[in-house]
C-alpha cells in the first residue's frame, strides 16, 4: 500500500470513528508524560519541564465539570475534538486546542492565549503514532507559507509543548517538546512504539552511558545549529537536507557542537549521531526562512 493510500486508509479510520461513536479523544487516554525543553539563548542554559496527566487519578470539580490534571493545570476533553484548560486567575475555561477543523479555517482564542488570538489552519492530516492512526494538525499565527507554522497531533498535543500551542518570534525565549510517553511508550521523540521513560533524555548516571542521546536547539533555527550529545565519544554525524542528501558525514568527539547553517536553505532537517556501537539518535531540525 503506498504512503498516499495509507494515509487515506487512517484518514478513514478516524472520520469513521468520529461519525460512528460520536467521540474524538484529542487528549491521551492512559498516564502520559511530556518533556520539554526551553532555551532563551546563546549563554543560557537549557530547563527541562515535565508535565504529568494520569486519567485515573481523582478529577478536579470546577463549576460542576470534571477535569483532569496535566502538570497541575485542569484540563478536559470534550470528545468533539477540543481540549479546554483553566488559566490561573482566569474567570472561565480557555479552549488550548481544535482537532475538529479543516484546511482555511481560524482558530479564535481568548486573550492569553496565543499571540494575536488568532491561529490558522495550515493542512489537516493523519500521521501514525505507535501504531494508530492519529490526526495531526499544520497551523501558523500568521497566513499560510509565512514564518510560524506548528504542529499539533492528536493524543500528544504540539510540538512546541503541550500549553505553547502555537509560538511566533519571542526575546523570553523558545519552547519544544522533547519526549512524550503514554503508559510508557514512546509516543514522540524516542523510539515510537517501544518502551521509554523521557527522563532518559536527561540522564547523566552511568547506567545510561551506553547510550546516545542528543538535543537540538534552537529549534526551530536560524543560522546556526547547536548539538548536545550525553558523551564525548568518538561518533559520526550526518545531516539530511530537505531534498533527502546526507550534507555531510563526520566524526565527532565533543559533548557540545555549533553547526554553521547559513549556507543552507529553509526547510527540515534531520539530524543523525551514530556512535562506535552502532547505535544512533535522530532529531528534526527546522531551519525558518
Amino acid at each position: 500500500m503506498s504512503v498516499m493510500a495509507r494515509a487515506v486508509f487512517f484518514l478513514a479510520i478516524v472520520l469513521g470513528a468520529l461519525t460512528s461513536n460520536g467521540q474524538f479523544h484529542a487528549l491521551p487516554q492512559g498516564h502520559a508524560i511530556w518533556a520539554v525543553s526551553f532555551w532563551i539563548g546563546p549563554g543560557y542554559p537549557y530547563e527541562l519541564s515535565m508535565y504529568d496527566l494520569d486519567p485515573a487519578a481523582p478529577d478536579t470539580v470546577i463549576s460542576g465539570v470534571s477535569y483532569d490534571l496535566l502538570g497541575g493545570t485542569p484540563v478536559r476533553d470534550d470528545l468533539a475534538g477540543r481540549v479546554f484548560f483553566w488559566d490561573v486567575g482566569s474567570a472561565e475555561e480557555k479552549l488550548l486546542y481544535d482537532f475538529d477543523v479543516l484546511p482555511g479555517d481560524t482558530i479564535l482564542y481568548p486573550p492569553g492565549v496565543v499571540d494575536g488570538d488568532t491561529i490558522h489552519v495550515i493542512g489537516v492530516d493523519t500521521v501514525d503514532v505507535a501504531g494508530t492512526p492519529r490526526k495531526q494538525i499544520t497551523v501558523s499565527l500568521y497566513q499560510p507559507g509565512s514564518w510560524g507554522e506548528c504542529v499539533w497531533i492528536q493524543g500528544i498535543g504540539s510540538t512546541g509543548g503541550p500549553f505553547n500551542v502555537c509560538q511566533g518570534p519571542s526575546v523570553s525565549g523558545t519552547s519544544w517538546l522533547t519526549c512524550m510517553t503514554e503508559d510508557g511508550i514512546f509516543q514522540f521523540g524516542g523510539a515510537v512504539g517501544q518502551p521509554g521513560d523521557c527522563s532518559m533524555y536527561y540522564s547523566t548516571g552511568p547506567e545510561h552511558a551506553h547510550r546516545e542521546f542528543m538535543k537540538v536547539h534552537p529549534n526551530p533555527g536560524e543560522d546556526e545549529l547547536f548539538i548536545e550529545r550525553s558523551s564525548a565519544g568518538v561518533a559520526e554525524l550526518s545531516i539530511t537536507g530537505p531534498d533527502g542528501r546526507a550534507l555531510n558525514l563526520q566524526p565527532i568527539r565533543s559533548e557540545r557542537l555549533k553547526v554553521d547553517m547559513s549556507h543552507r536553505p529553509p526547510g527540515v532537517y534531520l539530524i543523525t549521531i551514530k556512535d562506535a556501537s552502532g547505535s544512533s539518535r535522530s532529531v528534526v531540525w527546522v531551519k525558518e526562512p
